[in-house]
């Protein structure tokens, strides 16, 4: 990163900063992560790539969401949903809308979570993308959990299971299967939370 900064090539060192920043979130170092997403982030600012832009702007907003500063986050997130939206970019449109869901998720905002994840469900199929259209099929499953609806909750998670077995993402399977299983133990169903 040093020397490529050192030689003066912008564009590279904002890739490398989103690249870093990208490992420092894997391991749950969301303070290191969001510090190299806003120095990509200044950097694309002053280059003008719109699509790198949207895609940074997205970065911080979830970093921030990690750290559990929502507005910050939300704030972010919309920057750059406004610029995949700008630029129809329907891909992107799908990842930030995937913040956006987690966003409403955690300010209990159903109605919006809901509709975050069954416009990113859509433009999963669309992409054929098995890993967030997964996501998008088990999250609406913490929706019913706080609505109290357990089976639609798990019916749910296991949509979004089935999905993610194409993915072969082991993380996001191991994730939704302890929800599956928090989920069960929780109405009571314990043989299904065995299962799980």
């Amino acid at each position: 990163l040093e020397i490529v900064e050192g030689i003066g090539n912008r564009e590279t060192a904002a890739n490398l900063h989103n690249e870093i920043g990208a490992l420092e979130e894997r391991q749950g170092r969301f303070p290191v992560a969001l510090a190299r997403y806003k120095q990509a982030l200044a950097i694309l600012g002053e280059l003008g790539d719109q699509r790198a832009l949207a895609e940074s702007y997205n970065n911080v907003g979830f970093a921030y969401y990690q750290l559990g500063d929502y507005g910050n986050a939300g704030v972010y997130a919309q920057q750059s949903m406004q610029l995949y939206e700008k630029a129809e970019n329907r891909e992107g449109q799908m990842y930030a809308g995937q913040t956006a869901g987690l966003l409403a998720l955690a300010r209990g905002d159903w109605v919006q979570a809901e509709k975050s994840y069954l416009r990113v469900l859509e433009l999963a199929r669309e992409f054929q993308d098995p890993l967030t259209e997964g996501l998008a099929l088990g999250q609406p499953g913490r929706v019913a959990q706080y609505r109290g609806s357990y089976g639609a909750a798990l019916a749910s998670i296991r949509q979004g299971l089935a999905a993610l077995e194409k993915s072969g993402d082991t993380r996001a399977i191991i994730e939704l299967t302890l929800f599956e299983a928090d989920l069960a133990l929780e109405v009571g169903m314990l043989d299904d939370g065995r299962k799980a």
